[in-house]
């Protein structure tokens, strides 16, 4: 079942919509009608008008079904996104190291994730976000179950990036 919920935002946005709509349709009909000639103008204002009064009542009497909105759609679009890079990021954190070559493979794979979790940053979110994302920082900690100090402050690196990316949702 999709999620019906929509904010005060998307509905005063879709408000804007349905005035615009209505008064475009009404307009129209009110010029044709001035001219005292029939024609295909009233038919444009009148399915105006009405597609007007369908978005109001959508919104503000009856839950009546909307197509999501740009601004919608961008925002569950980054959400998956972050969604997906704080679920690799978890993977690689709780990935468990006892040697050396463990060790050398998480750091080659922590470089490619934080590669392109930062390209991706840059690109799709705002730039103060990605720079708290390049140069993450927090308190300073011991992790238990750390394979070496290396370790620890990787696991402690990739702590703080996962931080970032879940304040992201909540700001955007």
């Amino acid at each position: 079942m999709p999620d019906r919920r929509r904010s005060w935002k998307t509905d005063s946005q879709w408000l804007r919509l349905a005035l615009t709509a209505t008064g475009l349709g009404v307009s129209l009909i009110l010029a044709s009608v001035a001219t005292w000639k029939s024609s295909r103008v009233i038919y444009v204002g009148a399915g105006l008008a009405l597609v007007g009064a369908y978005i109001a009542c959508a919104v503000l009497v009856l839950p009546l079904p909307l197509p999501r909105l740009l601004s919608e759609r961008r925002n569950r679009a980054f959400r998956r996104r972050v969604g997906a890079f704080l679920v690799e990021g978890h993977e690689l954190r709780a990935r468990p190291v006892t040697n050396h070559a463990g060790l050398t493979s998480l750091e080659a794979e922590y470089q490619d994730w934080s590669t392109r979790g930062q390209a991706w940053l840059e690109e799709n979110a705002r730039p103060a976000d990605a720079a708290a994302f390049e140069h993450a920082i927090g308190p300073s900690q011991e992790i238990l179950d750390s394979f070496d100090r290396a370790h620890n402050d990787l696991r402690l690196k990739l702590t703080w990036q996962l931080d970032v990316l879940r304040d992201l949702p909540r700001e955007a």
